[in-house]
């Protein structure tokens, strides 16, 4: 847990993610890695003076009392919209627009909130996968941003878990014993990126390398590279 911690605190601590007094926004979809992320930065809020406000879209018939009382047992507000998707308006390939949909209900209610920052749970590993599909599909050497600002809707969007990996999420979640909601979209097994994120170990075999998505997000971290943190579409504005 303390390694875990601490690595997010480095996240925050290297992009100025959080700062005192401010209330951040959680958007937590019931799955292992917003449950984490929700789990982590309520540990870090014991050394670190901010709230957090989670935030959940509905967006089917589903039970979502495990977030309910996650959120109650971390003596946190829970907040739940009701989000309508017509999921047959969508191609299985373009989830990112799903997720820009529902990004927006989330941040558009933020905003009356006046919270303007909203923490999302992509980690290591989905850097990398978004790394090989901006490669291979958009012809570009990049990522996600760990911090996006300026953006229209006037809410940032800070990811707190860039150096962890998923495995550590799931090890997380599974010792804690961490509340998830049983709901699956029904594209999700057609998404490329969640596809290849799941096999980044197999690159790793592969290629020899013990920690690919930390080699990845450190090259881009590099002064001469800063650039390559680029926007691309998972999700930002």
């Amino acid at each position: 847990m303390k390694n875990l911690i601490g690595k997010i605190a480095r996240a925050v601590k290297d992009y100025d993610m959080v700062t005192d007094g401010s209330t951040i926004g959680v958007a937590v979809s019931g799955g292992k890695d917003s449950v984490a992320l929700l789990y982590l930065l309520s540990q870090l809020q014991k050394s670190w003076q901010f709230d957090l406000y989670p935030i959940h879209a509905k967006v089917a018939e589903y039970d979502t009392t495990p977030v309910k009382n996650l959120c109650e047992e971390l003596n946190l507000p829970y907040t739940e919209l009701d989000v309508k998707m017509d999921y047959g308006k969508f191609s299985k390939k373009e989830c990112y627009i799903c997720s820009r949909f529902i990004k927006g209900f989330i941040t558009e209610h933020l905003r009356g909130k006046n919270i303007s920052r909203i923490a999302f749970g992509h980690h290591a590993d989905d850097v990398a996968a978004t790394f090989f599909i901006n490669l291979v599909q958009h012809n570009k050497i990049g990522a996600f941003l760990p911090v996006l600002t300026n953006t229209k809707s006037g809410v940032d969007t800070i990811r707190p878990l860039i150096y962890l990996r998923e495995k550590e999420l799931e090890s997380l979640v599974s010792r804690h014993n961490l509340p998830l909601i049983d709901y699956k979209c029904p594209y999700a097994k057609d998404n490329n990126r969640m596809e290849l994120s799941k096999n980044i170990n197999e690159i790793e075999k592969i290629l020899d390398c013990k920690n690919l998505p930390e080699k990845i997000y450190k090259s881009l971290q590099s002064p001469q590279k800063s650039e390559f943190w680029n926007i691309d579409k998972f999700g930002d504005e």
